[in-house]
């Protein structure tokens, strides 16, 4: 909590021992002033139980959407990369050093999410790997290694729509299992 949070706390504790003085000089019987007592004390755990949970369940939405930020934007410069392969936009050496980048990218989300939120199925780097092998082992992408640009064949283009595809629903999933987390 926050300084300015136990000003308040601070504030409200004074303001209901005031009030409490102020009602038992009303009240004659021991019993009433119990039964006052009670309900000022029941109030008063009520409101730090409620602060307490509520502060507790905004951090944790927080990170949840730093993660998911995170994850979002991995998603989108994905896509763009694999739309720049598509349309023959980048040298065999670029798409090395990109895939490389994704990978450290990879790794260091998916540690944090597994020691963070305690996530375990976690599979970005897996399906990264699985379109990098795909790329760099095929045919055009080696006997055209030295040229300026190079494009994939049909069935090699295939292949990765369809990889691309397990990639983009895998993000999908595991921004909803961080959600129900």
């Amino acid at each position: 909590m926050k300084a300015k949070d136990y000003l308040y706390m601070f504030l409200g504790v004074i303001i209901t021992i005031t009030i409490l003085i102020l009602c038992f000089q009303g009240i004659s019987s021991t019993s009433d002033k119990i039964a006052f007592a009670s309900i000022i004390v029941n109030v008063v755990i009520a409101v730090l139980v409620v602060a307490y949970f509520q502060n507790r369940e905004s951090n944790s939405r927080s990170l949840k959407d730093y993660f998911i930020n995170q994850i979002s934007g991995i998603k989108c410069d994905y896509d763009k990369f694999i739309q720049q392969i598509k349309d023959e936009k980048l040298t065999p050496n670029e798409i090395k050093k990109k895939f490389k980048d994704f990978s450290i990218k990879n790794q260091q989300l998916e540690y944090f999410l597994k020691t963070e939120l305690k996530l375990n199925t976690i599979y970005i780097q897996e399906q990264n790997r699985k379109i990098h092998k795909l790329i760099t082992n095929s045919y055009e992408f080696n006997n055209l290694y030295d040229s300026i640009k190079f494009a994939l064949e049909n069935s090699t283009n295939n292949e990765l729509i369809i990889l691309h595809k397990d990639f983009n629903h895998h993000i999908t999933s595991l921004i909803v299992e961080i959600n129900k987390t």
